[in-house]
């Protein structure tokens, strides 16, 4: 991130919650790293390449300036959050522990006098370069509920270069806790798993949906809009979650998915592209709040029931492909100008750009008409046709 747009993120932070700087040496936070004092969220972004991921740590080596991190306080662990610079400290602990994607990480594409080399081999002085390197550290702190709905903020602006994080990663790096990890175990359900389809690189997504279930299923009340706002304050009511607190969470979610899952039919796809789109949230939502109501209101219905019902719906419940914008009808082999094809689309053409006076010709048909006639009378006007009779002699 750039310096004037790390200190548009410290004001922002400011107004609402507490901030301050730490210097740190990377021999720290590789240590930290590794005893679990510090908390780097699994927000599944494309890790760097070996070659990038070695020029960062010759930038440490040579003492050039290298990226901010920012950290969050969890007050309930006592330990600490990243909430930027999630892959600079992966290279870092990845460099020390020895291993890189898999494989043995030996530094490559740099300085030929480090070539090679790991944390292990690294010798006198460029080993005691990179341990003593410092790495600027702020640590924002939010001084009360209104501070921590502040720093989503200040987490957008921080990824609005970079990737950007995905609404449900802001949520994980700032509500933390049994709550969090509840919903990762909820979509791990062989039900879910038939409603939804191949998870892919959507668990994030899926997380939401079941987020946005318990939500609307139980907070529908207190929705005011829009709905980003209504899943954060959800989550952050309840992220001191646990197995007695009521309502019983786990007891809704399981048995509507439970219900649905009977059916044997996943939810139609969203939009996007391919056949593993993700479900339509709308649909996946009044599904699941639909089941969950109507388990609270009466005996459970049979797989029959839910199998006319799901006939009845004005949706059908059914996978719709719709052809992007750009399919065009293709001509039948040996079709022409002429073709059926051809002519109904001249026939949708004229339909949707009719002419303002049919009457009247257009200027390039008239123009088309006199270039072929006769050169010698292309410029004169052309006179009515009469109509001769022979008399007899």
């Amino acid at each position: 991130m750039s310096a004037p747009a790390a200190e548009a993120v410290r004001g922002r932070a400011a107004e609402r919650s507490e901030r301050y700087s730490e210097h740190r040496t990377v021999e720290e936070f590789a240590r930290q790293l590794d005893c679990g004092e510090l908390i780097a969220p699994n927000l599944r972004r494309r890790p760097w390449p070996l070659r990038r991921a070695s020029r960062f740590i010759e930038s440490l080596i040579n003492g050039l300036p290298v990226g901010e991190v920012f950290l969050f306080p969890d007050t309930e662990t006592g330990r600490r959050v990243v909430l930027d610079g999630n892959r600079r400290l992966a290279v870092l602990a990845s460099f020390y522990r020895g291993w890189f994607g898999g494989e043995g990480f030996a530094l490559t594409g740099v300085d030929p006098e480090i070539e090679g080399k790991t944390r292990r081999t690294l010798r006198y002085p460029y080993g005691g370069r990179l341990d003593e390197a410092v790495i600027p550290t702020t640590v924002l702190a939010p001084g009360s509920d209104e501070g921590r709905s502040a720093l989503r903020e200040v987490v957008e602006r921080l990824h609005s270069d970079d990737a950007p994080m995905r609404p449900q990663e802001i949520r994980t790096c700032l509500h933390r806790g049994a709550f969090n990890e509840l919903l990762g175990r909820l979509i791990e359900d062989a039900g879910w798993r038939r409603l939804y389809g191949d998870p892919g690189d959507r668990r994030d997504e899926e997380e939401e949906a079941a987020l946005r279930f318990l939500a609307l299923h139980n907070a529908l009340d207190r929705y005011r809009g829009p709905m980003r706002d209504f899943l954060d304050g959800f989550m952050g009511r309840h992220r001191r979650w646990s197995a007695t607190d009521d309502p019983p969470f786990v007891q809704q979610f399981r048995g509507a998915v439970r219900l649905l899952a009977g059916a044997s039919a996943r939810v139609p796809a969203g939009a996007g592209d391919g056949s593993e789109r993700a479900p339509d949230p709308r649909i996946l939502d009044a599904l699941l709040c639909g089941a969950a109501h109507r388990l609270e209101t009466g005996p459970p219905p049979d797989d029959d029931a839910v199998l006319r019902a799901r006939e009845r719906s004005p949706f059908g419940w059914k996978p719709r492909v719709s052809l992007p914008p750009t399919t065009r009808t293709k001509t039948p082999r040996g079709g022409g100008s002429n073709s059926p094809a051809k002519r109904s689309a001249r026939r949708r053409t004229r339909r949707r750009f009719p002419r303002r006076n049919p009457a009247k010709p257009s200027a390039r048909s008239a123009a088309r008409r006199r270039s072929r006639r006769p050169r010698r009378l292309r410029g004169r006007k052309r006179q009515p046709h009469r109509k001769t009779t022979g008399t007899k002699s």
